[in-house]
């Protein structure tokens, strides 16, 4: 075991590097698309309403984040930083940068490192062989698409961690069947469910290890399986279920609506095998993974290997039929892929170094090594990436120091766009829109006014967002005022500028960019590109902020999607 401590450190150190470097990506620009829907609901229960009304994704992420404020709060009253909540608000609209640090640190960083330590765990538990537990948490800690994801204030990690707490629990109902173990796998079962709706499959773990726990029991089958452990697992579940997401029964009717809203495809079956798993964690990998599978049916306990191999396997078909192309959407599989691939190799190892040899180990050893290089390799680019500007920061900076000042532009995404802010004007007028947000008008209209008074001295544009397919209900706050892709329309409005991505271009008139060129001078582009080309990136699916496609990630010096900007000629 001594031996064994200095790799179990550099693990640790690997793990908490990788996570940590580049973790104030763009800030404080907010560039990553998904990231605000959390932090602005947990700052938003500050005004004293609980309730969500958004249930698209389950609230216990930003409970927490909530909770985490809260505390932040707490502790700024008490050393004289704010003297209420109007205050703490204020420095959030002023400058976010140390709340999503915040909320990365708590939904990203720690569920991410915590998760290395449980597939250390997990592999104990079923397979009992440190050297392979400690190969397994390597691969955790270096793993691209954990490391990647680990950066994000996001439910996946959360959602990782609480899969894996709960198979946790599912080998001690299988070792113990005792109530404590029940009570536990259904209480894990329920904050998953609250994270993510999709850890409902967790279930198929919690019954796997309830029937083969009973298979040496003398009893029928219904009296041995329908027992008070079984049940109180079963009352346990939506107890946790109502108190992490207690306006799902308060506000029962909008939760059904919205639920039946969650957007969801049928990516096929090789999907998230081919893109999402070969880039999350490389090829070699892969192969170990499967090869484990194959040797620990043949070699280990088959109770154990059905409780392990369980819920990927039905995680995988549910990614399969009904999910979403994301990448992230496979974060729960990486574990299990983590102990398999470890099992494998581990075993393979050990039976070369037994036929002796300094060299022949040594050899054995660097070969391990080199199934991690490529995994490796890419979460150190990325965190590279990370750490560099965003091209849409870039953007920003040049159009602060050479466009006047609420100079009328036009940018043709609300992600994708040069991270400038609008008039003070713009901000109030958009007190309209929240008027016809039934509920809400209160929080946001004060949301609002605070993000006029944090404009302060900051240069502003008047910005229009480009309306997309010609559909003119598209008034979201973030997304207004709105303008149709006219260049009459423009000079109507005073526009003198458009900017226009290579990332997402989804306006549904494909007339608008050729007539554009005709009508407008080319001032200004900027390149994510090592080559600096102007192009369309290769990964068009994952693009809330890193790309996941190893060609694409390789090829470039920096985030964020090709930008041109320009400038409409004068009559």
């Amino acid at each position: 075991m001594r031996s064994l401590k200095p790799l179990f450190l550099i693990i640790a150190f690997m793990a908490v590097a990788l996570r940590l470097w580049g973790i104030g990506f763009a800030l404080p620009d907010i560039l990553h698309q998904d990231e605000p829907i959390i932090v602005n609901h947990a700052l938003a229960y500050g005004s004293g309403d609980l309730n969500p009304h958004f249930f698209i994704i389950p609230p216990t992420c930003s409970y927490l984040l909530f909770v985490v404020y809260g505390l932040c709060f707490c502790v700024g009253i008490v050393f004289g930083f704010f003297s209420n909540a109007a205050d703490f608000a204020r420095v959030f609209f002023a400058d976010p940068t140390v709340f999503y640090l915040m909320a990365r640190l708590v939904l990203g960083f720690l569920p991410s490192l915590g998760s290395v330590f449980l597939t250390y765990r997990i592999y104990m538990r079923f397979f009992s062989d440190r050297r392979g537990a400690m190969y397994a948490s390597l691969l955790s800690a270096v793993a691209f698409l954990n490391v990647v994801n680990a950066h994000y204030a996001y439910v996946d990690n959360m959602l990782v961690f609480m899969v894996l707490c709960a198979c946790m629990m599912f080998n001690r109902v299988l070792e113990r069947h005792d109530l404590k173990g029940y009570l536990l796998s259904a209480a894990f079962i329920g904050l998953a469910v609250n994270v993510k709706y999709n850890a409902v499959i967790l279930l198929v773990g919690l019954f796997t290890a309830h029937i083969l726990s009973r298979r040496n029991i003398t009893d029928p089958f219904t009296k041995s399986t329908v027992n008070r452990y079984f049940l109180g697992s079963f009352i346990m579940l939506p107890v946790v279920i109502a108190i992490t997401n207690p306006f799902m029964i308060f506000d029962g009717g909008l939760f059904i609506e919205q639920l039946m809203k969650i957007r969801s495809e049928s990516p096929g079956w090789s999907h998230h095998l081919l893109y999402s798993l070969a880039e999350g964690i490389s090829w070699p990998i892969l192969a170990a993974a499967f090869a484990g599978i194959v040797v620990a049916y043949m070699k280990t306990d088959r109770r154990r290997f059905f409780l392990l191999i369980g819920f990927p396997v039905c995680f995988y078909i549910h990614l399969s039929l009904k999910s979403q192309l994301f990448s992230r959407y496979a974060l729960p599989l990486i574990p299990f892929l983590a102990v398999y691939s470890a099992y494998f190799i581990s075993n393979l190892y050990a039976s070369v170094v037994k036929k002796g040899g300094v060299w022949l180990k040594f050899t054995a050893t660097v070969c391990v090594l080199l199934v991690l290089a490529p995994t490796f390799v890419k979460s150190v680019k990325a965190d590279l990436l990370f750490s560099k500007p965003d091209t849409r920061s870039i953007a920003r900076k040049w159009m602060e120091e050479n466009l006047p000042a609420k100079t009328a532009v036009v940018v043709d995404h609300t992600s994708f766009r040069p991270a400038i802010f609008q008039t003070k004007e713009q901000i109030e007028s958009k007190k309209a829109i929240a008027g016809t947000e039934n509920g809400l008008e209160g929080i946001k209209n004060r949301k609002i006014q605070m993000m006029s008074d944090a404009i302060g001295n900051k240069k502003t544009f008047t910005v229009y967002f480009l309306n997309q397919k010609g559909n003119e209900e598209m008034r979201f706050l973030a997304q207004s005022p709105t303008i149709n892709p006219s260049l009459d329309e423009f000079k109507e409005h005073g526009v003198r500028y458009v900017t226009i991505n290579y990332n997402n271009r989804d306006w549904g008139n494909d007339e608008f960019l050729p007539e554009l060129k005709k009508q407008a001078v080319l001032i200004k582009e900027f390149s994510p590109y090592n080559d600096g080309g102007m192009r369309m990136p290769k990964d068009r699916i994952d693009y809330t902020y890193m790309p996941i496609s190893g060609s694409e990630l390789f090829s470039r010096c920096a985030t964020g999607p090709c930008m041109a900007i320009y400038m409409l000629k004068d009559e």
